[in-house]
């Protein structure tokens, strides 16, 4: 080709680099948000209809069941004792109550009484788990936990959707995967929330997980005090992802009055937190999910790290003081849930548990500690799924970034 038949391209102007930074962030957007529809909702007195609850008697130790993975100070009650004790319960509202025990007093060496309840179904990707509560445990020694976890755990992954102890102020989630290599996360404008720890390998760091912090002291007392919110979780091989909604912030697609069949995700905003599959290889590392919810008192967690947020009166006085203190001192220790429901996209993700009465082997992910340790290295994955309209819109504003670059350059 001679130079006189050659076409000189003009250089893109700064609009015209704007505006294709804008259409492509939008792209990447639309092509994860997707379409959901409602597969089980669990609420009033029907709650219990979804759950189960793994508590009850070991025969080799001759004691109740507890978390030994967890050395909680607390035994996992069974149904029929939790509703005897009012342990758990439906109000007059007909929401939830499940707390630890605040009214016998606990003698030395023994435990006192929490929960754990499990989902009967197990969920692959392609879930959104809708968690819309009133009010979370709270106080010195405990350490509520809303999350999920493979069937053969550590190995099928877990997702810590809230979690904190003692008297934190704010929520922090995480990702467990194991090994120490194939998933971590890096701060980036695409959530609202605060990396703490990168690396997701449970051979790192001493098993944290990869953390981000809530960085609104939203949850917990500041929860309670401001009628609550919601905890919205897609379960994604293109994301794993959380929003946290206020009361007065959350969409009217996913109010629970609003017995919405269908949401979608594109309507969400920013959330909280966000693990893609760029830097993680959710479809891997992260199996069919049960949904668990429960309370341990002190252990590995709450117990190390009591003195900062609470008073240390002794040597353990996380067992000491309050465990076996006055019962009273749980009166803040509870769940109130206005409901939890599962949305799928449609595909095959959902399965009754195989093993629905096991015992607890693991509870709500990290140790809270707060230091770096990048040494996990990331896994590059082909996206893919996404729901056809999503797609479609993709490739209209590519076109259509096309035809702007063509005025503006």
């Amino acid at each position: 080709m001679t130079s006189a038949s050659m076409t000189t391209l003009p250089a893109p102007t700064v609009l015209g680099t704007l505006a294709w930074a804008w259409i492509l962030a939008t792209a990447t957007d639309l092509a994860t948000a997707k379409t959901y529809t409602l597969h089980t909702t669990s609420a009033g007195d029907s709650f219990f209809d979804t759950w189960n609850f793994p508590g009850g008697w070991n025969s080799t130790t001759n004691t109740p069941t507890y978390d030994v993975t967890n050395s909680g100070d607390n035994w996992l009650a069974n149904q029929t004792f939790a509703q005897q004790d009012g342990i758990v319960s439906i109000n007059d509202a007909k929401h939830v109550i499940l707390r630890v025990d605040n009214k016998n007093e606990v003698l030395y060496n023994d435990k006192r009484y929490s929960f754990r309840i499990e989902s009967n179904e197990i969920y692959g990707a392609g879930s959104l788990f809708v968690f819309d509560a009133l009010h979370i445990p709270y106080g010195c020694s405990v350490w509520p936990a809303y999350w999920t976890t493979g069937e053969n755990w550590p190995e099928g992954g877990e997702i810590d959707i809230l979690e904190n102890v003692n008297q934190a102020k704010t929520n922090q989630m995480a990702l467990h995967t194991h090994g120490g290599q194939g998933c971590k996360v890096e701060q980036s404008d695409q959530i609202t929330g605060t990396v703490a720890i990168q690396d997701c390998g449970d051979s790192l760091n001493g098993n944290t997980g990869c953390i981000i912090v809530d960085s609104n002291a939203n949850s917990f007392s500041g929860f309670n005090s401001n009628q609550g919110g919601m905890w919205v979780t897609e379960f994604a091989l293109e994301a794993i992802s959380i929003w946290f909604f206020s009361r007065a912030n959350i969409p009217d697609a996913l109010k629970t009055d609003a017995a919405s069949q269908t949401v979608d995700t594109a309507t969400f905003g920013t959330p909280t937190a966000k693990y893609p599959s760029t830097s993680c290889d959710i479809a891997n590392l992260f199996k069919k999910q049960k949904i668990i919810i429960n309370t341990t008192l002190c252990g590995v967690f709450a117990g190390a790290v009591f003195n900062d947020t609470c008073t240390a009166k002794r040597e353990n006085s996380c067992y000491l003081d309050w465990v076996i203190g006055p019962a009273n001192a749980y009166d803040e220790a509870y769940f109130e849930i206005v409901s939890h429901r599962v949305f799928t996209d449609g595909s095959d993700t959902s399965a009754p548990d195989p093993n629905p009465t096991a015992s607890p082997t693991t509870s709500g992910g990290g140790n809270g500690v707060t230091t770096m340790g990048p040494n996990g290295l990331p896994t590059v994955i082909t996206l893919g799924g996404g729901s056809s309209a999503s797609r479609v819109t993709v490739s209209l504003l590519l076109v259509l970034a096309a035809f702007v670059f063509t005025l503006i350059v």
